[in-house]
């Protein structure tokens, strides 16, 4: 795939970092870091990118949605990716494909 911007078009934002706060964060980590790893072996959780996002945490997003909202989304129109830079860059590329079919 080819995408057709110039680095100037790009946004970007990996310097956006949250302040640290280890009294509210450390211990949810902390908690949720060792529920994951008991429930799962450690390299089972190593694998390929999934582009879009798993099936499971695409249906468990849509769920997530739909309580916020009046209805729940179909699932193949849900997006889980790792930050916004990989949101921005899925858009990039499906908007400049869409653009030159036309």
């Amino acid at each position: 795939m080819t995408l057709s911007f110039r680095p100037s078009d790009i946004l970007n934002m990996s310097g956006n970092l949250p302040p640290k706060v280890p009294h509210v964060f450390d211990e949810a980590y902390r908690g949720a870091a060792q529920r994951v790893l008991g429930d799962r072996e450690p390299n089972d959780l190593i694998g390929a990118h999934q582009f879009r996002g798993s099936d499971r945490d695409r249906a468990l997003g849509a769920r997530f949605i739909g309580r916020r909202m009046q209805d729940v989304p179909a699932v193949d129109r849900v997006v889980v990716a790792n930050g916004t830079q990989s949101i921005l860059m899925m858009l990039q590329a499906c908007s400049d494909r869409s653009f030159r079919s036309r």
